[in-house]
């Protein structure tokens, strides 16, 4: 829920972004538009065609999403029924370390099929590693270590959504709407890359703007 504008009622307010999202701004900035903080999707899956390492850990995170679901865990998906065979004897044998090219072949078709669970099992992992992650896996609106839920629509929106977006997006959720000057400030930024964002943000409709000149405030839509 936002917040009610606070200067609108006489109210001053410090306009400072948390330090969880700073640091990630931080360490991501110089990574591109497309600087989601956790392994994405497309990148699980091409990893796991070129690292036999990273397909055994997947593999096994697989099995045993596998084996909670047979054992009736409540939202927990494995392998596909047609998958399953297929994948058996080759997971088998590459969890016990004596997987043939055959079986290399036949894993590196199947498991980049689910790359989606597996970035999540990852995504979890990471989070348990560093607690600040939380913090940020909320703002992109993912599934959290606490049981936040999420969905398939809200991760695609994460992976393609900037440290700098998401910095924004959770500046406005707290504090309702803000003038270009002070998320500018709370974001600890150059100006241009600030407002450059905002104009998009804007455009794809994933901003409001009101007023005119130096009253102009951006608020999230509801």
């Amino acid at each position: 829920m936002l917040k009610l504008d606070r200067e609108s009622r006489g109210e001053r307010h410090e306009n400072h972004l948390p330090t969880d999202v700073l640091i990630r701004v931080a360490e991501h900035s110089d990574q591109g538009s497309n600087s989601y903080p956790f392994a994405s999707r497309r990148q699980v899956a091409e990893r796991l065609r070129t690292d036999r390492a990273f397909l055994l850990q997947a593999v096994r995170i697989m099995c045993e999403r596998n084996a909670a679901r047979i054992e009736g865990a409540s939202g927990v998906t494995g392998w596909g029924s047609s998958d399953a065979r297929k994948v058996e004897g080759p997971a088998k044998r590459l969890l016990e370390g004596s997987a043939s090219e055959e079986d290399f072949a036949v894993l590196i078709c199947v498991v980049p099929r689910y790359s989606r669970p597996i970035a999540a099992e990852l995504r979890t992992e990471a989070m348990r590693d560093d607690v600040r992650l939380q913090a940020v896996a909320k703002r992109f609106g993912v599934q959290t270590p606490e049981g936040q839920t999420t969905n398939e629509a809200s991760e695609d929106a994460a992976e393609s959504v900037s440290p700098l977006e998401a910095a924004i997006n959770g500046f406005l959720v707290a504090q309702g709407k803000a003038r270009s000057g002070e998320i500018v400030a709370a974001l600890q930024m150059e100006r241009q890359p600030v407002v450059d964002c905002l104009r998009r943000m804007t455009d794809q409709g994933r901003l409001r703007r009101t007023g005119q000149g130096g009253g102009t405030y951006y608020e999230i839509p509801v």
